[in-house]
């Protein structure tokens, strides 16, 4: 610093006008955090004049956002202020209870699930682990859910639902039964919790069609055409509309749009007779 020394109230207060400053360019981040179709979200603890919460949210891509926000509560009602109800696009976070029928659609991050797995795979009765490998089976279904996701784009509508389907009785057949080992069936309970939205992922974007490009002669023809409607000229055929069939470079000024210097662009001789003379000259 220099040595100048800052006392912490001067800090918050240069905190603060900085926020007050920056609110349009907060709200301007939150609308286009909003548009995006997929939203990852995350928390974690932030000391600040006593226990607060650091709320992350980003969007994907190159061209991705982070938005973040210092709140006192970790609830639904903080959740709303930023992300609204009724946002349609897919949130993807952990399995914090506010969370839970926040938004329409959801997905679950494969990360927190595989760690908590990797917990319950340490501490399970070996016994139970040796009579039947519960945590690996449940393994497994992660890593063909993790690969379905990675091959979700590429694949066909029917494909997709087919690989859901399967995925999906394989998840009824793991996670419905309890389990009798108390470590296997905290992690049961969890996933049975969030099976709704284990295999959510994000709708594949349609390539855009790819634009058709025109002859020089084409793009001439409807740039003359355009030109005609806004003038407000019925003569829509003929060498209006085939100029490069006549010879012509440009379609002549009609008669009813006088030049914006007072003459014509053209004599009357040429517009009838289809030649472009050289302009008049002003003496």
């Amino acid at each position: 610093m220099g040595g100048l020394k800052v006392s912490a109230g001067g800090l918050a207060q240069a905190f603060q006008r900085a926020a007050d400053k920056l609110a349009i360019e907060d709200a301007a981040l939150r609308t286009q955090l909003l548009a995006s179709p997929v939203l990852h979200t995350d928390e974690t603890s932030w000391r600040q004049n006593g226990p607060c919460s650091l709320w992350m949210f980003t969007t994907p891509g190159a061209q991705g956002v982070t938005f973040c926000r210092v709140v006192e509560h970790r609830d639904r009602v903080t959740f709303h202020s930023i992300v609204p109800p009724d946002w349609e696009g897919l949130l993807v976070g952990d399995c914090l209870s506010v969370y839970a029928t926040a938004t329409a659609r959801q997905h679950k991050c494969y990360a927190h699930h595989l760690r908590a797995l990797s917990t319950a795979q340490c501490d399970q009765n070996p016994q139970a682990a040796a009579a039947d490998d519960w945590c690996a089976r449940a393994k497994t279904f992660f890593q063909d859910a993790i690969a379905l996701k990675a091959r979700h784009p590429q694949m066909s509508p029917e494909e997709r639902a087919a690989a859901k389907a399967e995925l999906h009785t394989r998840a009824n057949d793991i996670f419905e039964r309890a389990r009798g080992d108390p470590a296997q069936e905290r992690f049961r309970a969890r996933a049975a919790k969030q099976r709704d939205h284990l295999l959510e992922f994000p709708q594949p974007r349609r390539a855009p069609a790819p634009r058709r490009r025109h002859r020089p002669q084409t793009l001439l023809r409807q740039q003359n055409r355009a030109r005609l409607r806004r003038l407000g000229d019925p003569r829509l055929t003929g060498r209006h509309l085939h100029p490069a069939r006549h010879g012509l470079r440009r379609l002549p000024r009609p008669p009813s749009a006088p030049h914006p210097r007072g003459l014509h662009r053209y004599p009357p001789a040429a517009r009838t007779e289809g030649r472009h003379p050289l302009p008049r000259r002003r003496r």
